[in-house]
């Protein structure tokens, strides 16, 4: 087990209504189980991939590349576990990542991958003598995601995203 980085799209809608409090994050993953809902999950990669991409440890910026891993404390829905909150994109915010992604491929993510600084800054999940497995095990994620976050784009949703 572990703690793994879960994504679901919503609707604008259903944003508002969890942000409300007339939904509960709980019922939407219920629902997502049955509704062909788009959902993914990154496994154990998120703290490595969200370091790659911005250079800190649950780092607070704005840009695409801070949401490709949303960890927002404006952006904090209710908690979802005792340890972790959920956070949110919205639609905008989903396209930006989604054009931002567009141009990330093998090569510009082996340029930001920095082992040592992941060793160093102690990321979560990240093995002290397996730089080229670390980096393997996060590409898989970050194209998964990439194609994730292009799908949700493309039907013009938000995304809801916590650790479990």
């Amino acid at each position: 087990m572990g703690m793994c980085g879960n994504y679901i799209a919503v609707s604008n809608d259903e944003l508002r209504q969890i942000k409300d409090g007339t939904t509960g994050i709980y019922d939407l993953c219920e629902l997502s189980e049955t509704d062909g809902r788009d959902i993914t999950d990154i496994d154990k990669a998120w703290d490595m991939m969200s370091f790659t991409f911005t250079g800190e440890t649950f780092g607070m910026g704005t840009s695409p590349e801070y949401c490709v891993v949303p960890m927002l404390i404006d952006q904090t829905l209710e908690r979802y576990s005792d340890e972790f909150n959920a956070f949110y994109l919205s639609e905008k915010q989903v396209q930006e990542v989604s054009d931002y992604l567009s141009d990330v491929d093998k090569e510009t993510l082996r340029a930001k991958f920095d082992h040592d600084e992941l060793v160093a800054n102690e990321v979560y999940a990240v093995s002290e003598d397996d730089a080229e497995g670390d980096f393997e095990y996060m590409l898989e994620y970050v194209f998964s995601l990439k194609d994730f976050y292009k799908k949700v784009a493309e039907k013009k949703q938000a995304v809801i995203f916590w650790i479990c």
